[in-house]
């Protein structure tokens, strides 16, 4: 990400604070003009063949569109939208997330351009892009689904890219819009991504170690690549695992500056 370093440290103070707070709110008022003139919403769709034909707006304005009609699943669809917000905002900064942004909206605008028709569900696939990241960024944060039942984030992420599959399986022609998604979902979270599934396969492999007494007494699970300090050493250490897969305690967990 040093290349994203050197963009913020010379573009950064033009990154909008809160973007998807922005955006929340721009969505929550374009729920009303809607309901209000429905016959505005047409209008606001990416369709190529109209934006050549001077309708400029229309290649930002699709990323404000409502995604449901109810006005009770709008103020849902507002609170969460904002909520995966702070997730990633909290993990990446203001800059990072107005790039994975503003990257996503690029390239669906390109993939539209490129198919020679919007598919409508532009909005939709940004949106399950940005939950995505969120999932990766924070698995075992807790909502409550249905405000009744608490569900880890990690199993939401994984039943989200299984809608965007079968997006793509049921609507083929979506495929460029997806790819538009994906590819900054890989760019940002891959590298968590891959981390965390390195790290699940690591703390099961020492697990099949232990069970099996293929281990001494003397070994340790956690292991400090700076200090080597483990939780034999020092009980009370507390350990994490850096995007990189190296394990360090917290005294010597690497910092973003």
């Amino acid at each position: 990400m040093s290349f994203l370093d050197s963009l913020e440290r010379r573009w950064g103070r033009w990154c909008i604070p809160g973007l998807l707070r922005v955006v929340a709110l721009v969505q929550a008022l374009m729920f009303i003009l809607i309901k209000a003139n429905p016959a505005v919403h047409p209008h606001l769709q990416l369709v190529p063949q109209e934006v050549l034909n001077g309708e400029v707006w229309r290649v930002l304005s699709f990323v404000f569109l409502p995604p449901t009609a109810s006005l009770l699943w709008i103020i849902f669809a507002v609170m969460f939208l904002i909520f995966i917000g702070d997730i990633l905002e909290g993990a990446w900064g203001s800059f990072r997330l107005n790039v994975y942004y503003f990257s996503c909206v690029l390239l669906l605008n390109a993939a539209a351009f490129l198919t020679g028709n919007g598919t409508g569900m532009e909005a939709s696939l940004l949106y399950m892009s940005l939950f995505l990241a969120a999932c990766v960024i924070a698995p075992d944060v807790e909502i409550m689904l249905f405000f009744v039942f608490p569900v880890k984030l990690r199993f939401l992420g994984w039943f989200n890219a299984a809608v965007m599959v079968m997006m793509l399986w049921s609507y083929p022609p979506a495929w460029a819009a997806v790819l538009a998604v994906v590819i900054p979902f890989l760019v940002f979270a891959g590298p968590s991504w891959l981390g965390q599934a390195r790290q699940t396969a690591e703390v099961a492999g020492r697990r099949r170690r232990f069970q099996s007494r293929q281990i001494s007494d003397d070994e340790a699970f956690h292991t400090c690549a700076t200090c080597g300090v483990t939780e034999k050493k020092d009980p009370n250490a507390e350990f994490r695992i850096a995007a990189d897969g190296r394990e360090f305690c917290l005294k010597c967990l690497p910092r973003k500056a």
